[in-house]
């Protein structure tokens, strides 16, 4: 019955420590994907950022007030003009295709 006990307990400590190693063996892709997945953030609130200043150096609000879709944004509650939208969106977009293209 001993021997029972003993069998038990060691294939519990060999479990336990194949998953500690296996965690350890995880972190750095983990820490990586973390990174990557930051920088691909950052980037992209740039690009959001980036394109938005364009559009209104463009002077694509006043375009936007002349046909009236300020009204449709207005209705939808966003505060923002129209160059910020658009460059809210090309941001979700880089950010969409930075976790698709890593995975």
């Amino acid at each position: 019955m001993a021997d029972w006990l003993v069998n038990v307990g060691g294939d519990g400590i060999s479990t336990l420590e194949g998953f500690w190693h296996g965690l350890l063996a995880f972190l750095p892709a983990l820490i990586l994907a973390l990174i990557v997945f930051i920088i691909g953030w950052l980037v992209a609130s740039m690009f959001g950022k980036l394109f938005a200043g364009i559009l209104k150096k463009l002077q694509l609000d006043k375009l936007f007030k002349s046909k009236k879709w300020n009204e449709a944004l207005e209705k939808a509650e966003y505060l923002d003009g129209p160059s910020e939208f658009i460059g809210g969106l090309v941001k979700w977009n880089f950010d969409n295709s930075n976790i698709v293209n890593f995975y």
